[in-house]
């Protein structure tokens, strides 16, 4: 059955929520986590979101929060519990250049949750371009892995950033919605659960002008890199995917086995068959058992087929 990645497993635990709410620059989707099918989206108009991993991404306030209110969310619908009668959990995806990820290695990790944020804090504090006090940091340690997919000595981190202040845009714009925002992460990372669990494989996912490239090695993220071009074209795509594939090959000790697009539309068959050429690597459009991922519904898309949920 398909689930989510390693590193997001932690938070099926509970029943899901009712909703996954995906944000990007083109519009806001909304599916219903028991019932696929009952899936809409709203466009927004050109400047409305603004995705910054800094800056307020909410640019129109009023024009996105239009575009939310015409989306129904119907409290207590499809499983989902209304929270004391007021509030809808929704799980929610945020445009992959607001979130920052960041893979740590660690030799030795504390068992206790308290010491490993201080050690991760510390460590992201070095990389990260903000105040970290300002900052809402989320993460999950597993094993590390060597080529072969088994356990090797020490432990993986995946952290994910976001600032307070543009986290708190989005919860608002959604609590004025009755939406309680239980779980927030990135379209890309929600993604993930549409690769393979079985291969190495490299996501390329094209949001507007940002391309994000994640590396999942036996269903685990092991590279990850969201970067915004300056224009979209063939010499920008390889100028990220060829050291991408060199760092597998080179950090995992294996070889990237499949090359999965996504958001590129009509332009997909043709890149897969370029990029099949150029690295001699198996490339294909990214698929889900709702449909063909797009760059404004993949997170929510992967979202739900990784809690395995089957079409009605």
């Amino acid at each position: 059955m398909p689930k989510l990645p390693a590193f997001l497993e932690r938070w099926i635990a509970d029943p899901p929520p009712a909703w996954v709410v995906e944000f990007s620059e083109a519009g806001i989707f909304r599916a219903a986590t028991g019932t696929p099918s009952d899936a809409r989206f709203e466009a927004l108009p050109d400047g409305a979101l603004a995705a910054s991993p800094v800056e307020s991404n909410l640019r129109d306030y009023e024009r996105v929060a239009e575009a939310l209110n015409a989306l129904p969310f119907d409290e207590g619908a499809h499983g989902g519990k209304a929270r004391g009668g007021k509030e809808t959990a929704a799980a929610v995806l945020l445009p992959d250049y607001s979130v920052r990820t960041s893979i740590l290695d660690f030799e030795d990790f504390p068992t206790r949750h308290d010491e490993q944020e201080q050690l991760v804090r510390l460590r992201l504090r070095k990389i990260v371009p903000y105040d970290l006090e300002a900052a809402h940091v989320a993460f999950q340690s597993f094993p590390k892995q060597n080529a072969e997919g088994g356990a090797a000595a020490g432990i993986t981190v995946v952290a994910t950033m976001c600032p307070l202040h543009i986290l708190a845009e989005y919860e608002a714009l959604l609590r004025q919605r009755r939406c309680h925002p239980g779980f927030v992460s990135s379209s890309a990372l929600a993604a993930l659960s549409l690769l393979p669990a079985d291969e190495v494989s490299l996501l390329a996912k094209l949001s507007g002008s940002v391309l994000t490239a994640a590396v999942s090695q036996k269903g685990i993220l092991r590279l990850m890199r969201t970067v915004e071009l300056l224009e979209v074209s063939w010499e920008e795509l390889l100028n990220l995917l060829q050291p991408m594939l060199a760092m597998v090959e080179d950090q995992l000790g294996a070889r990237t086995e499949r090359l999965w697009l996504c958001g590129f539309r009509e332009d997909a068959a043709a890149l897969a068959r370029g990029l099949e050429k150029e690295f001699g690597i198996p490339a294909a459009e990214l698929s889900s058992r709702f449909g063909t991922p797009q760059a404004h519904n993949a997170g929510a898309l992967g979202y739900i087929q990784g809690l395995g949920e089957q079409l009605p």
